[in-house]
């Protein structure tokens, strides 16, 4: 399957950003049972779009299920060209997070594309739309491995104390392969956030590997309260790009 650049990995590591921190924290309102909480991006201190991420608890067959959905929507410039972005990615997991199928969809430049795949018997067999023809690729998908998300994810679960480090198994939509979320707790310090609110946070590094190799243009800084909500992130693209958690 051929590897996605450009316009496509961008809006991969902007997933990546927020689409976790939806939890616990006051910033995110619960909803019949499931979560759901609103982030803003920031380019040059100019907002450029947001995210809506729900995670929605479901039963089939007396089993529980989760199903994590985000939307996004991205428009600035690039050169002389005003570029729009909007995507959904949803997953549907256990309650612990192993993903069993996951469903993402990009439209940018007036192309659209589609990734979907389930998981079954330790393979995910993906399938690749919107490039003229359908593609498939199978890899090996074992119970450990997360989405795109899932350092994000990891740390809502489970918060991060300074000094701590961790690294989850994620699933790379723009490789389409199996990487290495490293995460590096570092000291905890004020921020301010929207409507200048200052906040002590914990602050995170997060870095991304592949075959041993970080993965270029994915590294990225978050700001943890002490539920492990991200109430803040930056990643150098664009010039600086700035996530900020808000309401609808």
């Amino acid at each position: 399957m051929d590897r996605r650049i450009g316009l496509g990995r961008l809006a991969v590591v902007i997933l990546g950003l927020v689409v976790g921190g939806v939890g616990g924290s006051a910033e995110a309102r619960q909803s019949a049972g499931g979560r759901e909480s609103w982030d803003a991006i920031y380019v040059g201190g100019k907002r450029v779009g947001y995210f809506h991420t729900s995670v929605t608890p479901l039963q089939e067959r007396g089993k529980s299920y989760v199903r994590v959905q985000v939307d996004m929507a991205l428009t600035f410039r690039r050169g002389r060209d005003l570029v729009t972005i909007d995507t959904l990615y949803g997953t549907i997991e256990t309650p612990d997070g192993e993903v069993l199928r996951l469903d993402s969809r990009t439209a940018a430049s007036k192309t659209e594309t589609r990734i979907f795949g389930d998981v079954r018997d330790g393979k995910m067999t993906l399938t690749l739309e919107g490039t003229g023809e359908k593609q498939t690729q199978t890899i090996d998908w074992g119970p450990h491995v997360r989405g795109p998300y899932g350092a994000e994810m990891s740390m809502a679960r489970r918060p991060m104390q300074p000094g701590e480090s961790r690294e989850i198994s994620i699933f790379i939509p723009d490789l389409n392969r199996i990487g290495l979320a490293k995460l590096q707790a570092q000291q905890r310090e004020v921020i301010t956030l929207g409507g200048g609110v200052k906040r002590e946070l914990l602050r995170v590094a997060q870095s991304t590997w592949h075959d041993g190799k970080p993965v270029p243009g994915m590294d990225q800084t978050l700001w943890v309260d002490e539920t492990g909500q991200i109430l803040k992130s930056h990643l150098d693209i664009l010039g600086g790009m700035d996530t900020y958690r808000t309401t609808k």
